[in-house]
């Protein structure tokens, strides 16, 4: 569970996303935004990641001095360091005097949290915005997607109690709200992004309508959902196609809270 501390941090990383134009709505059905030609944000969590930054992967043993400094002398809430190994791994996602952002792929996806979500890239960041801590840094993980504003990301999982045969052209999923949502079902809230079929695969990308209003953070229910397709699934593969680099759908049971 994250500390106040770190929702704090996340805040600061997502206000500033929005500050430097990076939390545009993406166009729906255009992943990041492609079609609108402007640099759309992808999210690692939280939090905002500028495309093209993310693109351009400038080296972090080339940051500055000072958010170097941030990076070296970085602490936790109880001054323990967070420690940034072979900093030439890590890319430069944003750097300034009071605040740096880092990112990395990791080797191979993993399910980090046993909850079916397979986390990409690792996440580092360094603030002094937090008040009474110099350098407060804090290392996460991610699934890296594309921002589906104004709506929200979700985990979309093949079904196993009813995994798809080569005739179907009816495939049911499971897809859990990432956004708090006290607890409740995203029933009603599904919006299908975008649904492209090719001879090899199917991509699907998901996201849901926020329900508005404060909201408690409990673990959120797995809410039923079909595609339906023009053509038979065949062997095809069925992808998700909310991630930077699509890769095939995990497999879930549906959880209910009832």
């Amino acid at each position: 569970m994250r500390t106040s501390r770190a929702y704090a941090l996340l805040a600061v990383v997502v206000l500033s996303g929005a500050a430097s134009g990076c939390a545009s709505p993406s166009v729906a059905g255009s992943p990041g935004g492609a079609a609108s030609g402007v640099s759309s944000p992808y999210m690692c969590g939280g939090a905002p990641i500028d495309s093209a930054a993310y693109r351009e992967a400038r080296s972090a043993d080339e940051l500055s001095p000072e958010p170097a400094a941030l990076v070296a002398g970085a602490t936790d809430d109880l001054g323990d360091p967070v420690t940034v190994d072979d900093l030439a791994s890590w890319s430069i996602v944003s750097e300034s005097s009071a605040r740096v952002t880092l990112i990395r792929p990791l080797a191979e996806p993993a399910d980090l949290h046993g909850n079916g979500e397979l986390h990409d890239h690792e996440l580092f960041t360094a603030t002094t915005e937090l008040g009474d801590i110099p350098s407060y840094g804090q290392l996460s993980s991610c699934a890296l997607s594309l921002d589906p504003a104004p709506l929200t990301g979700a985990l979309v999982q093949r079904d196993l109690a009813a995994l798809p045969s080569p005739d179907d052209t009816t495939i049911a999923l499971l897809v859990t709200e990432g956004a708090c949502n006290s607890g409740r079902d995203a029933a009603g809230r599904i919006e299908l992004i975008s649904l492209e079929e090719t001879d090899a695969s199917v991509t699907v990308r998901i996201g849901i309508r926020p329900e508005g209003g404060p909201q408690t953070c409990p673990s959120n229910p797995t809410t039923p959902f079909t595609i339906e397709l023009a053509e038979r699934l065949g062997d095809r593969v069925l992808l998700d196609g909310s991630l930077v680099s699509p890769r095939p759908l995990t497999d879930g049971h549906a959880i209910s809270f009832d």
